[in-house]
């Protein structure tokens, strides 16, 4: 009994990774062609992201907890639209704007850190793509929001936060303090 349980569970699990991005398949090809929208939060233009990051939610308030950081974690941000590159670690769950989001080689993401490629400003609502260069690394309960650019090499400390159209560029180091 205790080894059908957990079969079961492990395939739920499996089937939620797997299934979830086929459904959202027509919404990640609407955003990533009109990727950048600045409009009303409700109108006929929103439901595609609407969508998008319901079906994100559904897995990552379900299981994405569970099984962060893993291959399957990665695994599900991939088949969701995210860009990542090689020796990724993401080790969170608080992501919004899959398809909107690139992260390239030897990036790290810390625990609990937010990542959306949206923001709402003077009423409205800004999608903007939101990306992360090479041996990049965003600390833990970093925020970072759509429309910045992070160049290489950048650490991002934890609790910090990267605003809307921010670029930072490569090498520095954001949010920590010096000890000298």
């Amino acid at each position: 009994m205790a080894l059908s349980f957990s079969t079961g569970g492990f395939l739920f699990v499996v089937s939620l990774i797997l299934v979830v991005p086929l459904f959202n398949i027509p919404f990640k090809i609407w955003l990533r062609r009109n990727g950048k929208y600045k409009g009303p939060w409700l109108s006929i233009q929103t439901i595609p992201w609407y969508m998008h990051n319901a079906l994100i939610y559904l897995v990552r308030y379900t299981v994405l907890d569970f099984i962060t950081p893993s291959i399957l974690n990665e695994l599900f941000f991939r088949l969701m639209g995210m860009k990542i590159g090689k020796n990724v670690m993401i080790n969170s769950s608080n992501i919004s704007d899959a398809c909107l989001i690139e992260l390239e080689d030897n990036v790290t993401v810390g625990g609990s850190a937010v990542l959306m490629a949206h923001y709402g400003m003077h009423g409205l609502l800004v999608l903007d793509e939101l990306k992360i260069g090479k041996k990049t690394t965003i600390g833990l309960n970093a925020m970072v929001f759509g429309g910045c650019k992070i160049g290489e090499r950048v650490t991002v400390g934890p609790n910090s936060v990267i605003y809307p159209k921010d670029v930072i560029e490569s090498g520095r180091k954001v949010g920590i303090k010096s000890h000298a």
